[in-house]
């Protein structure tokens, strides 16, 4: 990117440099962290995970707006995202019927510099599933997983915009939990 160095003398010799007009300048993304933990370390059928998303820069960002609380399933297009793993390893897909009115336009709020946003996300491990274990034609809600064993969950995004209004990626820890038969 070309840029453009500027002097201005004003009693003090100033200078910077900017990007040329017509050009956008690379700005650094909202500094915010990104934390996952599990309100159990084991669980026979539901598990809550706390998300917590915490503005640690000096600038406010902009979010899209959470429940208090929400069923994991439900939150495909709510800017939360979840990866699930199996005992096995394998990615797992989340079914579950949701509630009409969990889906519904996103509504950005400001987190300002030192704030905090926290979610609880229900997951309910009778309607987990390994991705490649599901047969295609079949309806998963009709399926019951009784699986035991160690599943890993991590938070991989939470609908932070970054300063041009994009989606910012980002990635947080990894919490195990224990399903109990």
């Amino acid at each position: 990117m070309k840029q453009t160095c500027y002097r201005l003398l004003s009693g003090l010799l100033l200078s910077g440099c900017a990007a040329a007009p017509g050009q956008v300048a690379p700005q650094a993304a909202p500094a915010v962290e990104l934390q996952l933990q599990a309100e159990a370390e084991e669980a026979y059928n539901i598990v809550w995970l706390r998300a917590t998303l915490r503005n640690v820069g000096s600038r406010a960002v902009r979010i899209i707006e959470q429940r208090d609380s929400v069923d994991l399933a439900c939150t495909t297009g709510r800017g939360v995202g979840v990866l699930g793993f199996s005992p096995q390893g394998d990615s797992l897909t989340f079914c579950q019927q949701c509630e009409i009115h969990a889906v519904r336009t996103p509504r950005y709020v400001t987190l300002k510099p030192g704030e905090t946003r926290v979610t609880h996300l229900k997951v309910n491990f009778n309607y987990v599933f390994p991705v490649r274990s599901l047969p295609p034609d079949k309806d998963c809600t009709a399926l019951i997983n009784r699986t035991p064993g160690l599943y890993r969950f991590q938070i991989h995004h939470w609908g932070v915009l970054d300063r041009q209004g994009g989606p910012k990626p980002l990635l947080g820890n990894t919490v195990t939990v224990r399903r109990k038969q």
